[in-house]
């Protein structure tokens, strides 16, 4: 093995397959044509984080009692209720309790019981069984509707890895499409021993993917950076197209520039639900496209005619709009069950005290108008 030389260029190749910690041979080419092979290993991540201006170390922990004892001070309990409250907290993990009992709001200063604590948690866990419901079918429909129009604009089932549906003029954007459609394969490539229909292209007809099947092994959140990817022209076409059977009149404008963030804004709405994180009283990192003309804020009713998407675009109840959007375009069958949701949440909320939803989920007080599709 050669001494690699000084003031020389290198050129390297990485695969994207190694995960942190892997350790593997790495061939170096200079630009003088010398070339040598060194071992390399994936830096991997450690704890604790490490960021600029830290101070403090980590948290003293506390006894079970101490906790209950603290939380105690804003929730009436009984000697049987201080029971359960200690298993509630094993249970659920005393961050979570403690931040339920921060979130019943409590106007007039009455007395919180166990109960109404038990109720909210019941009603943040109706709402994540009901997204965890809903939701997959609105992957599934853009997934679908995107393969269907393309296969009959193009007649091609390899168009999805065609460059002239993409936006890749400027360096970057070339650059981002590569990047999304490595990101893309690679999935396809870790899923070939273990999904059939993959498996079965790549044996039997030379890795050529159709767009049905690259489609549907995509992740939501991988679906949604091609999506991102795409040419303006063809995100129009497509937004005409999944609306084609609408019915409704729906609550916002939707077109090429706004769905991909609409359908970020479901998929972060999906996946806070699917990893057990609370909804109630959230504030979301989605921020879809609702410009501050469209006629869904003068919908919303503002208070005191005020339009500030900037604190409303980040609620829980923004990201049931963006999703009722979707459904208004489906059958009507799928247009039934939104319908019933909509109505369990209606009796849901009626039935708990100290529930906030203007201020924990952003709903307006004609909120169920604007998600009942009719």
């Amino acid at each position: 093995m050669e001494k690699a030389p000084k003031n020389n260029v290198y050129h390297v190749e990485l695969q994207t397959r190694y995960k942190p910690f892997d350790e593997f041979n790495l061939s170096i080419q200079s630009d003088n044509g010398i070339n040598f092979i060194t071992k390399a290993t994936v830096k991997g991540e450690t704890l604790p984080i490490i960021s600029d201006n830290q101070t403090g170390v980590a948290k003293k922990d506390d006894s079970l009692d101490n906790l209950v004892a603290h939380l105690e001070e804003k929730i009436q309990l009984n000697n049987d209720e201080r029971v359960a409250f200690k298993r509630l907290i094993r249970e659920k993990m005393y961050f979570k309790v403690a931040y339920f009992v921060k979130l019943l709001y409590n106007e007039n200063k009455e007395k919180i019981t166990y109960n109404d604590l038990c109720n909210l948690f019941y009603f943040d866990n109706f709402l994540r069984m009901s997204l965890n419901r809903l939701l997959p079918s609105i992957e599934q429909f853009a997934k679908s509707t995107l393969n269907s129009y393309l296969l009959e604009k193009y007649g091609d089932s390899q168009i999805y890895n065609n460059e002239k549906i993409y936006k890749t003029n400027a360096n970057k954007d070339k650059r981002l499409f590569n990047q999304t459609m490595s990101t893309c394969i690679t999935t396809i490539k870790e899923v070939k021993k273990s999904n059939e229909a993959v498996r079965h292209h790549v044996q039997n007809h030379g890795g050529y993917i159709p767009m049905w099947i690259f489609f549907d092994t995509l992740t939501f959140g991988q679906f949604n950076m091609l999506v991102n990817r795409m040419e303006k022209s063809v995100l129009s076409d497509w937004t005409k197209y999944l609306s084609e059977y609408m019915d409704v009149t729906p609550r916002f404008v939707m077109g090429p520039k706004s769905i991909p963030s609409h359908l970020q804004t479901v998929q972060i709405l999906r996946n806070t639900s699917f990893h057990l994180s609370r909804l109630y009283g959230k504030v979301f990192t989605y921020n879809p496209s609702i410009q501050r003309e469209d006629p869904y804020w003068t919908l919303m009713q503002m208070p005191g005619g005020s339009k500030d998407p900037s604190k409303q675009i980040h609620s829980l109840f923004t990201g049931l709009v963006s999703s009722s959007y979707f459904y208004s375009c489906m059958s009507d069958q799928e247009i039934s069950h939104w319908n019933k949701f909509v109505e369990k949440l209606d009796n849901k909320m009626s039935e708990i005290r100290f529930i906030n939803p203007k201020g924990y989920m952003g709903f307006p007080k004609n909120w169920k108008d604007i998600l009942i599709i009719k």
